[in-house]
């Protein structure tokens, strides 16, 4: 116990001693209880004890009375309360922050040149289109996202005046400062501002959000570890998943044998490479006794392992990797300098703490982004001139 709260302790018990000669049973019972909660830190100041003390044991009826009607109050709120260092923690729980993974489409005024798109929703007159079909994302630090705006549409002038005026729709500057916690968000919008004339999109629909730390920590999916196995399979378009059709309910249809708990990076080694490199025939076989060994972690049944620490791997065995979130972006890759074409490509999909094999229309998101730069577009309000001459 802390030394000062000791002292404090025997100060007041000094003070039972001192004040408690003649008072009743009933009294000194009430002071012992004092005593304790202070002790207990339900009582967390000193001074709040010694007046409580003081006012039962006082030789003013009319004090002793106040002091027993408010020791009868309170003295069951007392007992109940949690001790000073769990309020404490419990308070600093309760400001620090959350990290928040946010799935959004953007939304645009702008009518794009190809005909056939049709307006995604229509305002007061005002037909707005989808600025791109894929799902962005941004990660953001909050105590509390608010949850009145998931799903919905904010626009960011409400009508045709305020947008001719400069007037826009708070809720929509709210978001907009929230979601620029991340930077690639922050980025984008500023690269609007500054390059396109505030040619910023005009309605954001927040789709989803994840709570994916609640210690305040930036979530990074590089250095995220992937443990779960608890997901054999899941409902995607580039995922294949082979089922026993007598088996007497799903999950042992879609079970496999060989997954191992917590491993999903052996397991997802093995769906990939069980007749190549994992072969016991090979002669350098990568086994999971090899991972744990290039990677240097002993806790790796426990934690275990990150995209990040797994690169290692993959640079050791020369393995061509594609991997990907649940929106098909794609987020890592890595080219061997001598790639062995015996050996296949892993393709795989990131997704709650979780790694997928993905084996399914593999062509059709080879064709999608294969890079981790920004792709750049050109804007349906330029034009180019097909004139010789430079403009003057």
């Amino acid at each position: 116990m802390n030394k000062f709260i000791q002292r404090n302790i025997n100060q007041l018990k000094r003070l039972k001693t001192k004040n408690t000669e003649g008072a009743t049973k009933a009294t000194v019972k009430r002071i012992d209880e004092i005593i304790k909660l202070y002790t207990e830190r339900k009582i967390s100041n000193k001074t709040t004890a010694e007046n409580m003390i003081k006012g039962l044991t006082s030789d003013n009826k009319r004090e002793r009375d106040k002091a027993f009607q408010k020791y009868k109050d309170n003295i069951k709120e007392l007992k109940e309360r949690q001790p000073l260092n769990q309020r404490m923690a419990e308070t600093r729980k309760r400001k620090r922050k959350n990290t928040y993974l946010v799935n959004f489409l953007l939304y645009t005024l702008r009518k794009p040149k190809n005909e056939r798109i049709k307006p995604a929703f229509t305002v007061n007159g005002r037909a707005f289109y989808v600025e791109s079909f894929d799902v962005r994302s941004a990660t953001i630090e909050a105590i509390q996202f608010p949850k009145e705006v998931i799903g919905k549409r904010i626009l960011r002038y409400l009508t045709d005046e305020d947008d001719f005026n400069g007037l826009q729709n708070p809720e929509f500057v709210d978001l907009i400062k929230m979601l620029e916690e991340d930077e690639e968000f922050k980025d984008l919008v500023q690269f609007l501002r500054d390059f396109h004339y505030d040619n910023l999109f005009d309605a954001i629909k927040i789709a989803k959000v994840e709570l994916v730390d609640d210690t305040g920590e930036k979530f990074n999916i590089m250095t995220e570890n992937l443990t779960r196995t608890v997901n054999v399979s899941i409902y995607h378009r580039y995922i294949h998943t082979p089922i026993t059709t007598n088996a007497e309910t799903v999950k042992e249809a879609i079970n496999k044998g060989h997954y191992i708990e917590n491993e999903c990076w052996i397991n997802l080694l093995t769906d990939f490479y069980a007749d190549t490199v994992m072969n016991e025939r090979t002669r350098n076989r990568l086994t999971r006794d090899k991972v744990i060994e290039i990677i240097g972690r002993t806790d790796f049944s426990q934690k275990g392992a990150s995209i990040q620490e797994m690169e290692a791997v993959f640079m050791t065995y020369g393995i061509q990797v594609r991997i990907y979130n649940f929106f098909a972006q794609l987020i890592y890759k890595y080219d061997p300098p001598k790639r062995n074409h015996h050996i296949k490509t892993l393709y795989a999909m990131v997704k709650n703490n979780h790694i997928y094999a993905l084996n399914y229309d593999l062509k059709s998101i080879q064709q999608k982004q294969d890079c981790l730069m920004p792709s750049v577009r050109a804007s349906t309000d330029y034009y180019l001139n097909e004139k010789e001459e430079p403009p003057k």
